[in-house]
């Protein structure tokens, strides 16, 4: 009902403005009299009302069914709310019937053109301080606080996420809980991702939001916290200040502090950078650049803690490669190149690296001496390479390593010794590789068992040899499974007069034997190659026998005993029933011989008329 009495006046006034241009139109004439209908602006515009109104009235009729409403405002491709939308433009029709409104109006279109000078004026403001962005917070704002677990970024950690600095930054804002968040990558930025430095146009978009003053308070503090070492203690101050205190110029202080903050930040910037890298205060950035050697490293402003290089082609390294490097440096990403050999000694200038990541390369062997002096290294990642073993010692510096990742690898067996410094791991990952679960790896599943039940973690650990194991974890195959190891090394101690081949701790024990006969060894240890171990020493010796796997588990002898039982209570149970079958059949045709008997009697006097031949057989009956 409200929306009839809506359409009626709607046509009452439609119809008021329709007889008023067309009295108007008799009047002055429609366009080629001199003072016509048309040459006014003010009349054009009362024309261009009532035809879209007209317009849009008839298409609303045509869409009518009998009785019926419209049908959804639209008819032949044309949308008739969008033309009703030009009823917004009734009011202006006020401004034709006064002339001193006219005037003001007229006033306000010819100021247009001088004010569009100041607004280029700004635009081009907007723009420089856009560039300015750009070089200072380019990919700052995605930085937030993540759980992390077991090395695996999980969600976002806060019910309102803020742009946050690195971990290994001693400025800006960190994670409430560095245990298990870490500030990373990969948010969307704050305001949905409206407002970054990420582009151009999102720069000016910025820009002229901090020009508005909506907001121009939280993208100060996002671009101090995510980067301004500088400013940090300045606007905290600022930040902390009570609202008692400030005054009515704590907005110009603020905008001095903006401008203080940028300019400082840009001699900074200006301090010294390698021209195919992205430096800011803490971090260079020269990955995905396609570089095949190292950029000018010394170039590097001295507060650099971050050096990323992954994602290049480089395919070795001198070993002099970061020498003249910042001692400051903490964090260093070689990832994702094509490094197939690393001097020794490489990184011992970096005394305060804590984390170097060497994932995805070519690397198959390791100097005993390559992590030299990093006793302060937390994280390496020397996962997806070919690595087939680990050298003794390697480790033997970085008893401060608290996450290890060897995964995707060619390794088959591990060195206890090689990892008992690490006395500080809580975690290890040693997935995707082609582990042998013999004796070479069983000191090592002791260490493993050993670190889990401190507390550590390690993931998967699937064997592909022995066949009777292949696909298990080592983590979960019962330590029984390995007595046959000692029963090897007591019958080669025999065998071979108490020597051993085993050059280490952690090594296999010899495979060879005595003849039948009590001699002497047919293969002397010296015949075995340096460093041969396993199936490679039973291979070269010529009458070496291998011992046969025989897996001793007491699991399976607890299951045995089960299902012998069980087969052994089936078979009791049958007996029983059978028995019971048996007792109960017996006492039912005793009971029918019983009444067969005592119908005898009562049926002598028909069977006596018989033949003498039925008699008997009924007898015997």
């Amino acid at each position: 009902m409200k929306y009839d009495s809506k359409e009626r006046v709607e046509y009452l006034f439609l119809i008021i403005f329709t007889v008023e241009a067309f009295l108007k139109v008799i009047a002055y004439g429609l366009l080629f009299h001199p003072n016509a209908y048309l040459r006014n602006g003010w009349n054009l515009l009362d024309f261009i009302i009532v035809v879209v109104g007209l317009f849009s009235a008839i298409l609303e009729q045509a869409t009518k069914g009998d009785g019926a409403t419209p049908i959804g405002g639209k008819a032949a491709g044309f949308d008739v709310k969008a033309l009703r939308a030009f009823r917004v433009l009734r009011p202006l029709r006020l401004v034709s019937g006064v002339p001193s409104l006219q005037v003001v109006l007229n006033s306000i279109i010819k100021a247009m053109v001088p004010l569009l000078h100041i607004a280029l004026l700004v635009l081009f403001v907007i723009i420089i301080y856009a560039i300015i962005g750009l070089e200072l917070f380019m990919g700052k704002m995605h930085r937030t606080c993540f759980y992390f677990r077991d090395g695996h970024k999980g969600p976002i950690a806060e019910e309102k996420p803020a742009p946050c600095a690195p971990g290994d930054a001693t400025h800006g804002r960190h994670c409430a809980a560095p245990n298990i968040t870490q500030c990373d990558g990969g948010w969307e930025g704050p305001n949905e991702g409206i407002t970054n430095f990420d582009n151009f146009a999102f720069a000016m978009l910025t820009v002229f939001q901090c020009i508005t003053m909506e907001g121009w308070t939280d993208v100060l503090y996002w671009g101090v916290v995510s980067n301004l070492r500088v400013c940090q203690a300045l606007s905290m101050r600022l930040y902390n200040e009570p609202p008692r205190s400030r005054g009515p110029n704590t907005h110009s202080s603020a905008a001095v502090l903006c401008v203080v903050c940028v300019l400082l930040s840009l001699l900074d910037l200006s301090a010294g950078c390698p021209s195919v890298c992205v430096c800011n205060q803490t971090e260079a950035d020269c990955g995905g650049r396609g570089l095949t050697s190292l950029p000018a490293l010394s170039l590097l402003p001295a507060s650099t803690r971050t050096l990323l290089l992954p994602n290049n082609r480089l395919a070795s390294l001198p070993p002099s490669a970061f020498t003249n490097l910042s001692a400051n440096l903490e964090r260093l990403d070689l990832s994702n190149n094509y490094l197939d050999n690393l001097p020794g000694g490489l990184f011992k200038e970096l005394a305060n690296l804590s984390a170097l990541s060497l994932r995805n390369n070519s690397l198959t062997a390791l100097e005993r001496d390559l992590l030299q002096g990093l006793g302060g290294l937390r994280r390496l990642d020397l996962s997806l390479n070919g690595l087939s073993a680990v050298p003794l010692g390697l480790l033997d510096e970085t008893q401060g390593l608290t996450w290890l990742s060897l995964a995707g690898n060619r390794l088959h067996a591990l060195e206890r010794a090689a990892f008992e410094p690490l006395a500080n791991l809580q975690n290890l990952r040693l997935g995707a590789n082609p582990w042998e679960c013999d004796c070479n790896l069983r000191d090592f599943k002791h260490w493993m068992e050993w670190l889990l039940y401190r507390g550590g973690q390690v993931d998967a650990v699937e064997c592909t040899l022995p066949k009777d194991l292949r696909g298990r974890d080592i983590r979960g195959v019962p330590i029984e499974m390995f007595n046959y190891c000692l029963q090897l090394e007591d019958e080669n101690e025999g065998g071979g007069g108490g020597s051993s081949s085993r050059g280490g701790a952690g090594s296999s024990p010899p495979c060879y034997r005595g003849n039948p006969g009590g001699g002497a060894p047919s293969a002397q240890p010296s015949e075995t190659p340096p460093g041969a171990t396993g199936a490679f020493a039973v291979d070269t010796l010529p009458d070496c026998v291998k011992q046969r796997y025989r897996p001793v588990s007491v699991r399976r002898a607890i299951g045995t005993v089960v299902v012998a039982g069980v087969v052994c209570g089936i078979v009791c149970i049958m007996m029983v029933a059978a028995a019971a079958y048996g007792c109960i059949y017996a006492s039912l045709m005793a009971k029918y011989q019983r009444e067969l008997k005592k119908r005898q009697p009562l049926m002598g006097d028909a069977e006596a008329d018989g033949d003498p031949e039925d008699k008997q057989i009924s007898s015997v009956a």
